[in-house]
């Protein structure tokens, strides 16, 4: 992507010269934002997907493969069950977050000789903000998705939190008993 971009100006809202870093005008431009819709929106939702469907395949067949005892299938099919969920619903907002930029990249190479005014720069301008910062959200969730899907995910995120809280409260009591034990040393005047 470093070939064939073009630092050109062009006016702000407020009516400012600005450069800006284009694709340059024509075909490659729109190719370029097909590209990135492909291989930032498309591409990583799909394999995500891909890989953890093969994942939770292999999971079953390793289980085949090992005897159980019956009363665990119900237990194994609630963590299946839970594990398809998460993975859905991260592919689901990886393409719900990433894809408004990459239309919205289509859009600017298809409109950018369309003479504007200042109303249509301005929402577009909006769209812009709003698109990109909603590729930031694509990258921050998982850990909330994973909290809210899952409920072995979510015991296990309250037992790390209960056990990280008992080894402060027991070392907050240790420090106030070495505190006091301090306190009561003699003074030698």
């Amino acid at each position: 992507m470093l070939i064939f971009y073009n630092i050109s100006y062009v006016y702000d809202q407020f009516g400012n010269l600005t450069p800006a870093c284009y694709g340059q005008k024509g075909i490659y431009r729109t190719f370029i934002a097909f590209w990135a819709m492909i291989l930032y929106s498309l591409c990583p939702s799909l394999l995500m997907l891909l890989f953890g469907c093969l994942t939770l395949n292999n999971l079953r067949q390793h289980r085949k493969v090992i005897p159980m005892v019956p009363q665990n299938n119900h237990t194994i099919r609630r963590t299946d069950t839970q594990l398809s969920r998460m993975l859905a619903f991260q592919v689901l907002v990886i393409v719900i977050s990433t894809l408004p930029f990459s239309i919205y990249r289509l859009y600017a190479s298809f409109t950018i000789s369309i003479p504007k005014d200042s109303l249509r720069l301005a929402k577009e301008n909006l769209a812009y903000e709003i698109a990109s910062m909603l590729t930031q959200f694509a990258h921050s969730t998982s850990f909330y998705l994973y909290t809210l899907t899952g409920t072995a995910f979510r015991k296990e995120f309250f037992k790390i939190i209960r056990q990280h809280r008992h080894q402060n409260r027991i070392g907050f009591t240790k420090a106030q008993d070495e505190i006091h034990q301090i306190s009561m040393m003699p003074t030698h005047r």
